[in-house]
């Protein structure tokens, strides 16, 4: 079995939903869902939460993490891209642990209503498959298209056609569920170059990526579907194998 590691990276600043990483959603800070199901993997060995907010570590920890970064401000605004984060994450946790992972799960903290069951087996899919990188998609038939700099439209798809008869060649939407990328390339800086290389892409369960929050709109979408979905199944059941915990002040990595 590839030795892995989950990252969920969870900064302090949101403009759009302030403190959204711990807002509560059924009783639980909302991160606590991506920890929970990082933890419950068979396909992770270690679940790393990187934050510039050592409030948001301590609920990472609390709810499941076991490897907690400290991360530093140039990495923590709105023009931090995720690949330099991952990448820091990845080599301040091997220098910790003094190992290396061969594969990187990423769980973005605002996505939080996936299940273990799709989550491992689309990280076994990718494997099998000899991918180098995976992603989840949507696969509605959106009718798309593009305006000029005077708004005129162009479809990308035939005037008048209804959505039922675009299902044979559905568009597919990159949704921020889940995502699977070697190591090695991790620490290079490269995730998202490669996928169209030897990347891997699996249709996700549709409420989970109807639960990718943002805004407070998203988010008040997201409680209805926990309570729909969520609130007697899966989650209730994760929360009595992992109990919270406090944080011991040298498990955060500077």
């Amino acid at each position: 079995m590839p030795n892995t590691i989950a990252i969920i990276p969870a900064r302090y600043g949101s403009k759009r939903l302030p403190n959204k990483n711990t807002m509560d959603l059924g009783g639980r800070p909302l991160l606590a869902y991506s920890t929970m199901v990082a933890r419950a993997m068979g396909t992770v060995d270690a679940v790393c939460c990187t934050s510039d907010d050592t409030g948001i570590l301590r609920t990472a920890w609390e709810w499941g993490a076991d490897v907690l970064i400290n991360r530093p401000p140039e990495l923590s605004d709105d023009e931090a891209s995720i690949a330099a984060t991952l990448k820091h994450a990845l080599v301040r946790a091997e220098e910790a642990r003094g190992i290396q992972w061969d594969w990187v799960v990423l769980l973005q903290p605002n996505v939080p209503l996936r299940t273990v069951q799709f989550c491992d087996w689309a990280v076994n899919e990718a494997w099998k498959k000899g991918a180098d990188a995976m992603l989840t998609v949507d696969d509605h038939a959106f009718k798309l298209g593009t305006t000029d700099e005077d708004g005129w439209f162009t479809p990308n798809y035939p005037v008048g056609a209804r959505k039922q008869d675009m299902m044979d060649s559905p568009h597919l939407r990159e949704n921020g569920v889940l995502y699977l990328f070697r190591a090695n390339n991790v620490r290079k800086g490269q995730l998202f170059g490669i996928i169209g290389d030897k990347g891997i892409s699996f249709v996700s369960p549709w409420e989970s990526s109807l639960s990718n929050i943002d805004t407070p709109e998203e988010f008040a979408v997201t409680k209805a579907l926990h309570q729909m979905y969520w609130s007697d199944g899966f989650n209730e059941l994760q929360a009595e194998l992992i109990m919270p915990r406090l944080v011991p002040a040298a498990a955060i990595v500077g």
